[in-house]
């Protein structure tokens, strides 16, 4: 086979191979696909390098340009061909992080629709209110990964939230949440508004009304409503920066 026959079948190849993965892969079907522009640039690149091969091999090739532009096409040719290799690399790894990121996305909130499956389910069984909330608490602190939580019920009389149940806290720090001020806080603005609140910590509070940082750096704050009255809060903290989100307050809101 002739260096220039070698060199056509080299680039149907990857002609062959950028028509596969757009109809088989679906690589160009969505809107917000990953590594599109790093994969057609790097097609480019490769191609425009076999294709400066398939006209290098020529025979009046040498009589093209003087000496020293020989050099300088080869240079480029080669940093063309090995740039476009790795762009196309790029490209397919970001393409497939997609996926992995959406099927993550997916699973994630299955398992929550899962927990409100389950929490529906317990909530037509014959339990008091303190034992379905503890219910409730260790069902979604079960099935997410690396939280603590609390539960508390506000007790307006006295002005504060009542803790009621909890996982995954110290001791000192069940104590310091025993009593936690009904007065402007996330917990409070969130039971006020009846909306899922997010923030990157918390602050315990003492008697005093002095705030002391705690070691979570994300919490997460669902109101209990019932009957149309709001009762209270339940609470998810995290170590882990930014750990939830405002997919996990959608999914999580209906508790």
């Amino acid at each position: 086979m002739s260096p220039r026959i070698a060199t056509l079948a080299v680039l149907a190849s990857l002609l062959f191979t950028v028509i596969y993965l757009w109809l088989k892969l679906d690589y160009f079907g969505l809107k917000n696909r990953r590594g599109r522009v790093a994969f057609l640039w790097g097609t480019a690149l490769v191609t425009l390098a076999l294709v400066w091969q398939y006209l290098a091999l020529s025979p009046s090739y040498g009589d093209w340009f003087v000496p020293r532009a020989y050099l300088v096409a080869a240079i480029l040719q080669a940093a063309s061909m090995f740039s476009g290799i790795i762009l196309i690399g790029v490209g397919l790894v970001r393409h497939d992080r997609f996926w992995l990121d959406s099927r993550r996305r997916i699973e994630a909130r299955d398992r929550k629709l899962g927990i409100l499956e389950n929490l529906q389910h317990d909530a037509r069984q014959p339990y008091q209110l303190l034992e379905l909330l503890d219910i409730a608490l260790r069902e979604i602190v079960t099935s997410s990964s690396g939280a603590s939580g609390a539960v508390f019920l506000a007790n307006r009389t006295h002005r504060q939230f009542v803790l009621t149940a909890s996982i995954g806290l110290a001791k000192e720090e069940i104590a310091a949440l025993e009593h936690y001020p009904l007065e402007r806080n996330i917990v409070s603005q969130a039971v006020e508004l009846g909306e899922a609140l997010i923030a990157p910590g918390f602050d315990f509070v003492s008697r005093t009304g002095e705030a002391k940082p705690s070691r979570f750096q994300s919490v997460l704050v669902l109101p209990l409503i019932a009957g149309g009255e709001r009762i209270g809060g339940l609470l998810l903290f995290a170590e882990e920066t930014r750990r939830f989100d405002r997919e996990d307050a959608r999914c999580l809101a209906p508790v």
